[in-house]
């Protein structure tokens, strides 16, 4: 009784998280996809030790892996284990190392309780059906068809039409007052890419498409059913649709190896049985893919391996990768488990010039877009010697299975086994372009498809290990302990980050009266669970806004060891900044303004460089090093965003306050160049053009500032002027007259206009 109960609640509880994994999500956290589903698994693991302890205290049976892939397997979790002591941050090492265990056991505990049916087979149905209903909210999120769901009075209505025509602030007003549609995200009817239903990324769902179109195949062939060869089709032509290249040529090479693995089992003459179905869902697909977007799959197949920065930056974050392996120490340990995200920002600042930097995207990677090379990065040649070596024990021993299987004429258990083993396959092959293992969902269903495919090739031949008393107690007690500490820890984690969100929408009040309760939820968040240092990070700024400058530097600090755990937008530049723009607002301190927006530049790529640059150019004003501020300035200039120009008509403008025209000319001459919009800029601009001799260069610039704001009495003012210099007195006299008539006209500049009209009138 209690074994079937336990197998049953094991089973059921597994279905629901990988269920959770693919569907959950929650506003109220600070990464909508993906902070859900990290803490689904963490508690998903607690209770399924819990499970398993309570199993192992009343039935004291042991199922364990073979013996051949446990060891290679054992080895590498302890070479990720003591790789560990050398990470730069050996604590959030650990939380990337628990993951990954947590993931493992879910597939041993699984296992374990293995009886007269494979219990991994109903947990592979249910996600097939998530899959599928997450593919039609994609569908549906991709035609940007939206419904509005309202649960009192029950009602679903077409929505589309109403969200293109709200901004997003009222679209963030109407979900805050519980507004509920379907798909989830309608923020993403704005954006060009399609947001992959609830897992926050295209690339994401069909990875799981991938996987589960060869599981479909074969839950296909060992129930005869029309359901599982249509829910291929739809998971097939789910991934053409996420036009996600990577997936697509992974199940390209899975159906090849397939086919490979059933001819050399003998068995082509029922490779006819899945060949049909498999041919109808790749046409179908293909078909499909090319009438909704030829541009998607098949042409961004040219530029998977392009160097150009705008088109494809994966392959120069491959080439940066490879500078950690600077030595045969680092090459064969690697820079420790977990360490990527916290040394490739500084990788790609060793490895780019300044001009590079100006060109690379904003922001950083947490995954290289390439698991193999990111773990060999991170474990060296050893780590990737033992992963191979567990993979090549577990793929070797699956296929002596099938063959075996099929000398035996099991040909439906050969097959699905085989499919299986062809969508693990395809993962593998996917993952050298990008990083289905470090998702909570992939990773958990790529070790719950090893686990079906084992059962399904080794049957019930493997025989239980019967436990003495004393040892399954203590395995249940361990068992028992680790859950709850799972469970405990998860919960601190999910309250910190509900906690941190929770200030982050107060600083969105911009009410002072507010501060104080932002300062209780960071303090209480940090010390919950100070890891990934936004909760540190966020209190600084209050510190800042207290006027407290001497506390900012310590708590920056403290959260620049853990800061680039969390995603990109808070990296160590973030860090940088707080303790720059305290410097320069608080401690009035320039020189260390100066070194840390040097730091900033050195470490930033892209627009992320823009805050830099803009203080930077300010301290030197500051301090009047003139010529140090125009060369600090002109790298910028590439750039129109607000920084950029506020820095350029800041030093102009200082600039022009000292009759330095030619430098006024010198800083405005790249921003005009790039089409800048900015009548203040241009005004400056044409001022300068004016007084170093080119009226008819100020003369055009002045104009299309007139262009762009007719009434600005700025403008007017001197285009006046210069028209005036240029000797055309009746068409000056109309553009001075419009510019007395503004009423925002600066009094001091009211009576030179005055003036100068009353000479103009004189001389005519």
């Amino acid at each position: 009784m209690f074994r079937h109960l336990f197998r049953w609640l094991i089973v059921g509880w597994a279905t629901f998280v990988m269920a959770a994994l693919i569907l959950v999500f929650s506003r109220s956290t600070s990464e909508n996809f993906l902070s859900p589903k990290e803490y689904t698994l963490g508690v998903g693991a607690g209770v399924l030790l819990i499970l398993f302890g309570f199993r192992m205290m009343f039935e004291k049976t042991w199922r364990p892996i073979p013996e051949g892939i446990l060891r290679p397997l054992a080895m590498l979790c302890i070479w990720c284990g003591l790789s560990m002591a050398w990470s730069p941050v050996p604590e959030c090492a650990l939380l990337d190392f628990s993951q990954v265990c947590q993931a493992l056991l879910c597939c041993l505990i699984i296992g374990a309780v293995a009886g007269e049916e494979n219990p991994f087979r109903p947990i592979l149905m249910g996600a097939v059906i998530v899959a599928l209903l997450a593919t039609a909210m994609n569908f549906l999120e991709v035609r940007k068809w939206y419904f509005e769901v309202s649960i009192d009075p029950p009602r679903i209505s077409y929505a589309s039409n109403e969200l293109v025509r709200l901004s997003v602030p009222e679209l963030k007003d109407r979900l805050a007052s519980g507004a509920v549609f379907v798909p989830f995200f309608p923020e993403s009817i704005s954006r060009p890419y399609k947001s992959g239903a609830t897992l926050g990324n295209p690339n994401y769902l069909a990875t799981l498409q991938a996987m589960l179109v060869f599981a479909t195949l074969g839950l296909g062939l060992q129930s005869s059913s029309w359901f599982w060869n249509y829910a291929g089709l739809i998971l097939f032509v789910g991934v053409v649709l996420t036009s996600c290249r990577a997936a697509f040529l992974g199940i390209v090479v899975g159906i090849a190896f397939l086919t490979w693995m059933a001819w050399r089992a003998g068995k082509l003459g029922s490779a006819r049985k899945w060949g049909k179905p498999l041919l109808a869902v790749v046409a179908v697909g293909a078909c499909f893919g090319v009438w909704q977007s030829p541009q998607n799959v098949f042409t961004r197949f040219r530029g998977l391996f392009s160097e150009n920065f705008e088109r494809n930056h994966r392959i120069l974050a491959w080439k940066v990768a490879t500078t950690e392996w600077k030595d045969p120490l680092s090459l064969c340990f690697g820079r420790g488990f977990g360490s990527f995200r916290f040394i490739f920002p500084f990788s790609k600042a060793r490895s780019l010039s300044d001009q590079e930097k100006e060109r690379w995207p904003r922001g950083t990677v947490r995954q290289l877009h390439n698991d193999w090379l990111q773990f060999g990065v991170e474990t060296g040649l050893i780590g990737l010697f033992l992963v191979s070596l567990t993979g090549w024990k577990t793929f070797s021993s699956v296929q002596n299975s099938l063959y075996k299987s099929a000398e035996n004429d099991n040909a439906s258990t050969n097959l699905i086994g085989a499919a299986l083993f062809a969508g693990l396959t395809a993962v593998l092959v996917e993952s050298a372009f990008d990083f289905p293992f470090h998702r909570p969902a992939e990773s958990v269903l790529f070790i719950m498809i090893v686990g079906a495919v084992w059962q399904e090739v080794r049957g019930n031949s493997e025989p239980k290990t019967i436990l003495g008393t004393g040892m399954a107690l203590l395995l249940a007690l361990v068992a028992l302990t680790g859950g709850a500490l799972q469970i405990w820890a998860t919960t601190r984690m999910v309250e910190a980050d509900f906690l941190t969100r929770q200030a982050e929408f107060v600083f969105e009040q911009k009410d002072p009266k507010l501060l104080p309760l932002a300062e209780k939820f960071l303090v209480r968040a940090n010390s919950l669970f100070p890891i990934p240092g936004k909760a540190c990070l966020h209190l600084a700024f209050v510190r800042e806004l207290q006027k407290r400058p001497r506390e900012v530097d310590p708590l920056a600090d403290s959260a620049w060891r853990t800061i680039e755990y969390s995603n990109g937008e808070l990296g160590y530049s973030s860090v940088l900044f707080r303790k720059m723009h305290s410097a320069y607002f608080r401690e009035k301190d320039w020189n260390k303004v100066i070194s840390l927006a040097s730091d900033g530049l050195w470490l930033t790529t892209g627009s992320d460089r823009s805050s830099f640059h803009y203080h930077r150019v300010n301290a030197y004003i500051e301090m009047g090093r003139w010529e140090e501020a125009k060369t600090a300035f002109l790298p910028s200039a590439v750039r129109q965003d607000e920084f950029t120009v506020r820095a350029c008509l800041r030093l102009a403008a200082r600039f022009a306050g000292q009759a330095r025209w030619n430098d006024v000319v010198d800083v405005c001459t790249p921003m005009v160049n790039k089409g800048t919009k900015d009548i203040r800029l241009l005004d400056l601009y044409g001022l300068g053009l004016a007084e170093t001799g080119d009226l008819s260069g100020a003369d055009k610039w002045l104009r299309q500032g007139l262009s762009i704001a007719s009434e600005s009495s700025l403008v007017l003012k001197d285009l006046g002027y210069v028209t005036a210099k240029a000797g055309n007195a009746s068409e000056a006299v109309g553009f001075l007259e419009k510019a007395l008539s503004s009423e925002d006209l600066d009094p001091l500049d009211r009576s030179k206009v005055e003036r100068l009209l009353a000479m103009l009138r004189i001389s005519r």
